[in-house]
Formats: structure tokens, C-alpha cells, sequence
């Protein structure tokens, strides 16, 4: 990915302007996430995101999943494809605070943050 300068003339190759966001003050707020596999929650390109007091339940199994998630350098432990209850990409300023994390597994994380993820507060310990 590449990021393109706010001042650079529009080449409509749908590059991303650097510290703009598609997605702004998002809320994710009182859910339940069940039968997920992979990813409970993925947010990408946002900034000023809220999460908070979600259950994740016990994600279901898919070997298949984890095998390509074993692709993504952020996805993938020694090796092995994990799943996360929340995935962030590209996201400045997220919150993240009373959720709760059933039945993950081995390797599993309750967060994961990928490139560019700025001011995350509240990040529940592992």
C-alpha cells in the first residue's frame, strides 16, 4: 500500500491520503459476536473508533481459515494461522475497553494491530 501526499494531484488509483480516514468516529458498542471465525471484528481505514463492552464467544474452528491466515505476517504465529477478536489496520485513535474474550485458543489474541494504528487506549491485557 502506498500513501499518497496531500499535496499530489488526484490519479484516481484509489491510493489512500495520508491521515485521512474513510470511517470516522465509529461505535462499536454492547454486542455479542458469535459462530466468527478469523477475525470477531476487523476495522480498517477509521479513525476516532470506540469498542467497547462486546462478548466475544468461543470462535467456531476452520482449518481452511487458518491455513490462508497463515499468509498474513499479522495473522500468524510461528507458523500458524490465529484468529483475533479485534483486528485493527489503518486507524487513528481507537478505544478499547470492557470486552470480554471466550474460548480462544493456543496461539489466539484478543487484539491484533496491523500497519499504521495510532492512539489506541484502553487495550485489554493478553
Amino acid at each position: 500500500r502506498r500513501f499518497r501526499a496531500g499535496n499530489e494531484k488526484d490519479n484516481f488509483r484509489a491510493f489512500t491520503t495520508t491521515n485521512q480516514y474513510a470511517n470516522s468516529h465509529l461505535k462499536i458498542v454492547d454486542n455479542t459476536f458469535m459462530n466468527w471465525r478469523g477475525m470477531g471484528i476487523a476495522v480498517r481505514n477509521a479513525r476516532n473508533v470506540t469498542i467497547r463492552n462486546n462478548r466475544f464467544l468461543t470462535p467456531l474452528e476452520d482449518t481452511f481459515l487458518r491455513k490462508n491466515l497463515a499468509k498474513d505476517s499479522a495473522m500468524t504465529v510461528n507458523g500458524k494461522g490465529i484468529y483475533t477478536s479485534i483486528y485493527l489496520n489503518s486507524v487513528n485513535g481507537a478505544t478499547i475497553q470492557n470486552n470480554q474474550y471466550e474460548g480462544l485458543s493456543g496461539q489466539d489474541r484478543k487484539i491484533v494491530t496491523d500497519e499504521d494504528v495510532t492512539n489506541v487506549l484502553g487495550v485489554e491485557k493478553e
